[in-house]
């Protein structure tokens, strides 16, 4: 029986394939949907799975944490460095600067608390300790195939704009060991430097004619150190975050304490931050779970259509099995193998494409999910 469907549904090969074809699609887009939705909400609980709390401007919210936690673009408002010290007395605090980039890649701005919140050793090189130098992230530095050594330009805040954001050439100290995380795609810089790129600091040229503007980018040298100042009162200067590590349980809630009587920054559990978002994605989950199965159903419908017309279209078969003697049944048995085989090609074959692609389709929507 087996034998006689499969030489049966090679005879008709386009409808065959076009049957394998959508069962195929239908397990594919169901299960790499499914499992990216599920590793992308993973990978947000992940990051937010330890003691950490995030102070911040008081209108930030979850662009806060967006930003702070996995290097998202947003426009919330900054607060000023005063505040680390004012917070620092109750936790281990990481200020962050997060405002620039280097060809496409987020430029955090931090201090080496950071690294130590977060558990981040150097692979190679070491950590930057002067204006100008940086750290690069696994996934980054491989990706645009740098090294040790090798420099990297920011990207302009804004080329109509000359005498704001200052286009920095920053020099390699380290690479980072690979976490998995979103760590692995960022550039690090001490706070200083990204108040440099801010256009808080610069040099004043002994050797210049007459002043003017320059169109490329700054690099710190020996040279510039001798003229380089800041401007201004560094307390007032600007920090997008700060993470903090409370010392105690009592810490975390004269933390919070704290931020409830202050007007000027807020202090925010970001896993308790995330959770309209995640309940906003699970709900999406079972959205599309819903439209899934939906459409299934209407594939099954489409294939009851196909299978009662392609009776019809097959009675002369039918009549000929007939003639030469077979069962009545026979002719229904035939059929019924031939589903079964297309049935079993199409889901097997499903599942095997769904493991091949399932790497490109993350990909793919992560860049969808990050815009």
């Amino acid at each position: 029986m087996l034998k006689l469907a499969i030489r049966r549904l090679l005879f008709a090969k386009v409808s065959s394939f076009i049957t394998i074809l959508t069962l195929m699609i239908t397990v594919i887009v169901f299960l790499l949907l499914s499992s990216s939705l599920k590793d992308y909400g993973d990978r947000l609980t992940v990051r937010t799975d330890n003691d950490l709390l995030i102070a911040g401007s008081q209108a930030s919210g979850v662009d806060l944490i967006l930003n702070s936690l996995y290097f998202r673009k947003s426009k919330h408002p900054t607060f000023t460095y005063n505040h680390l010290e004012i917070l620092g007395e109750s936790a281990h605090a990481a200020p962050l600067f997060i405002h620039y980039s280097a060809q496409g890649l987020t430029v955090c701005s931090t201090s080496t608390e950071y690294f130590s919140l977060r558990s981040l050793k150097v692979a190679q090189g070491r950590m930057f300790t002067k204006l100008g130098d940086c750290v690069m992230g696994a996934e980054a530095a491989e990706r645009l195939g740098l090294k040790v050594g090798d420099s990297i330009i920011t990207d302009p805040d804004n080329v109509f704009n000359p005498a704001g954001s200052v286009p920095l050439k920053l020099h390699i100290k380290g690479i980072l060991k690979k976490t998995e995380t979103p760590d692995d795609r960022a550039v690090f810089t001490s706070l200083k430097t990204g108040w440099t790129m801010h256009g808080l600091g610069h040099e004043h040229p002994q050797d210049e004619e007459k002043p003017g503007l320059k169109f490329g980018y700054l690099e710190i040298t020996d040279e510039v150190m001798k003229t380089f100042h800041f401007h201004g009162n560094m307390a007032d200067y600007p920090l997008t975050a700060i993470l903090l590590k409370p010392k105690s349980a009592q810490s975390r809630a004269y933390l919070f304490g704290d931020a409830e009587a202050s007007s000027s920054y807020t202090v925010i559990n970001p896993k308790a931050g995330l959770s309209g978002f995640l309940d906003m994605l699970f709900h999406l989950d079972k959205l599309f779970l819903v439209i899934l199965v939906m459409v299934l159903f209407v594939i099954i419908l489409l294939n009851i259509l196909v299978i009662s017309l392609n009776m019809r279209l097959r009675q002369q078969e039918k009549k000929l099995f007939d003639k030469l003697g077979f069962e009545k049944a026979f002719f229904s048995r035939l059929v019924a193998a031939e589903w079964f085989i297309l049935i079993n090609i199409g889901l097997n074959g499903g599942f095997l494409l769904k493991t091949v692609l399932n790497p490109l389709f993350k990909e793919i929507f992560d860049a969808i999910l990050k815009g």
